[in-house]
């Protein structure tokens, strides 16, 4: 099972990502600002390839992607966060990609459960990001 480069585009506010399920996480990096820290974008490699992802304006921005470009994403005064390490998913199937109001749910094989909250009903262009280990 691969994935080609580009092959997955989303730009949406209700959507599953189903072309990532049963993919195996080798990496997972968050691009963190250091002052306000909340969460800018992400990235996630599956089968060899990355993913590029962030929510803004309500809407699910995905798209199969180059690696991380550390000249660029740390150029806006942010950090890279390992989130494969602290969540313990690297080797970990992803089971489920769905966003649906103003929220990107990702579940994986070993039951860490991310929510990614858009918080553009708030009247913020932010991010916010809450990990749900269940049972």
């Amino acid at each position: 099972m691969t994935i080609r480069e580009d092959e997955i585009y989303r730009q949406d506010c209700n959507t599953d990502v189903d072309e990532v399920i049963g993919h195996v996480c080798e990496e997972f990096l968050e691009v963190r600002g250091i002052e306000e820290g909340e969460p800018h974008y992400f990235y996630l490699k599956l089968s060899g390839l990355y993913h590029r992802f962030s929510l803004d304006a309500g809407l699910l921005f995905w798209r199969s992607h180059q690696e991380p470009d550390p000249e660029y994403d740390l150029d806006l005064d942010c950090r890279y966060v390992n989130l494969g390490e602290e969540l313990k998913v690297i080797g970990v199937a992803v089971e489920k990609v769905h966003m649906g109001e103003d929220r990107l749910d990702m579940v994986f094989g070993n039951g860490v459960r991310l929510e990614i909250q858009s918080l553009f009903a708030q009247d913020n262009d932010g991010m916010r990001l809450e990990v749900v280990r269940e049972a």
